[in-house]
C-alpha cells in the first residue's frame, strides 16, 4: 500500500509540503479520490448494554446515509450539515449556550438533530 500510494519513493511531493501530514494529505488527495461517477456511504452501529434494577437491556441505533455523488458525499453531509446548522441555530438565537462544548449539551444537539431529519440522517434505534 505504502508503494502504491507512492510513499516509497519520489512521485513528484510539491516543494510546498511542509509537514508529513502535508505529504499524506498530498498523496491521498491525488490517489484516492472519488471518481466522478462514484459514491461514498457511511453506515454506523452504536450498540448499548445497560441494566435497570437489575434488568439487562440492549439498545442498537443504527445509521445509514449514501452519498449522491463524488461532490455531495455521505462523509460531507454528515460532516458539515451539523456544523452548518448549529452555525445557524446560533445566528438565529436558537442555541444561546456560548463557549466551547462538545456535543452533549442537550440545548446544542436536540435542534440539530431535529433538523438534519430534513435531511434523511436520522439514527434508527431498535430496544432488544
Amino acid at each position: 500500500m505504502f508503494d502504491y500510494l507512492g510513499l516509497l519513493g519520489n512521485e513528484g511531493i510539491p516543494l510546498t509540503a511542509a509537514s508529513s501530514a502535508d505529504v499524506l494529505q498530498f498523496v491521498l488527495e491525488n490517489k484516492l479520490s472519488l471518481l466522478t461517477h462514484d459514491k461514498d456511504m457511511i453506515v454506523m452501529l452504536h450498540e448499548f448494554e445497560y441494566s435497570v434494577n437489575g434488568q439487562p437491556l440492549t439498545v442498537n441505533s443504527s445509521l445509514i446515509v449514501k452519498g449522491e455523488n463524488s461532490l455531495r458525499t455521505a462523509m460531507a453531509k454528515t460532516v458539515g450539515l451539523p456544523l452548518g446548522i448549529a452555525a445557524k441555530l446560533i445566528l438565529n438565537g436558537t442555541i444561546t449556550t456560548y463557549g466551547l462544548h462538545i456535543p452533549i449539551v442537550k440545548e446544542i444537539y436536540e435542534p440539530v438533530l431535529n433538523e438534519l431529519e430534513q435531511y434523511d440522517i436520522k439514527f434508527n434505534k431498535q430496544n432488544i
